[in-house]
């Protein structure tokens, strides 16, 4: 009586084939400027020095603005017209939010993919990744939905996903409009969208930095308005080193 119920972690099994030669890769010469570097060297991403361990994603996952977007992603956009689905409105337009689609745009080997469609089974969880290694990573591990593709061209029509996650990528990307541009391109009205980024680039792979206040204007140019923000550092960090801080941005189509 009295005490508290808990939320069930989300465990994920993280092995891989430790033989895919793609990993053992090297990018000397290579111009991380052309698309191809991302797709042809897996080592950027550098797997085995920074493989993502369960206790990593179950700490990510409990982070509060990160269960605020699952929160959303449960509850859907237009919560009224989906539950009049088929009594009001337009049917195509009830069937499309009823399929409450979320995009991990930039997934990587598709770890947090995989931990997402854990925590939203109700939800289509669809991975996109320039990788090679890492869209193959996500098929052949975690049977993911994943789609290789540039994240400045992603090839999904207008008005796709109820919600976007996006962790660790923003330092990659040059033209932030076209990215913001594209981002609320493919959400529906009233859905959201989750920007997770280191807060400092690593010139030496040729990352882009980025100022909070301009990131936020630039996504209010495009209809995302900012409802949360969050500062922090992962005790168990799956990327840095350092443990580097990173930023979280929650938007929501507003227009």
């Amino acid at each position: 009586m009295g005490s508290e119920q808990r939320e069930n972690p989300i465990i994920i099994d993280l092995s891989f084939n430790d033989s895919d030669e793609d990993r053992s890769k090297t990018a000397e010469g290579a111009d991380p400027m052309n698309p191809d570097f991302y797709s042809n060297h897996g080592y950027i991403y550098n797997y085995e020095r920074f493989p993502k361990f369960p206790e990593h994603l179950q700490e990510y996952f409990s982070i509060p603005i990160v269960k605020k977007f699952l929160s959303q992603m449960k509850r859907g956009p237009h919560l009224f017209k989906r539950l009049t689905a088929g009594r009001f409105g337009n049917p195509e337009l009830s069937e499309h939010e009823l399929k409450k689609k979320v995009l991990d745009l930039g997934s990587g080997i598709g770890a947090e993919s995989d931990a997402l469609r854990t925590a939203l089974p109700d939800n289509q969880i669809i991975s996109l990744d320039i990788s090679d290694t890492g869209t193959r990573h996500g098929k052949d591990v975690f049977d993911l939905n994943q789609v290789q593709a540039d994240i400045n061209a992603p090839p999904f029509p207008n008005n796709t996903f109820t919600g976007i996650h996006c962790k660790d990528v923003f330092v990659h990307v040059s033209d932030k409009e076209k990215f913001f541009a594209n981002v609320a391109r493919m959400l529906t009205m009233g859905g959201s969208f989750l920007l997770v980024s280191a807060d400092e680039a690593y010139e030496e792979i040729d990352q882009f930095e980025w100022q909070l206040k301009e990131t936020i204007e630039i996504a209010a140019k495009y209809g995302l308005k900012l409802v949360k923000k969050d500062k922090r550092i992962f005790k168990i960090d799956d990327w840095y080193e350092s443990g580097q801080t990173r930023m979280y941005l929650l938007f929501k189509k507003v227009k």
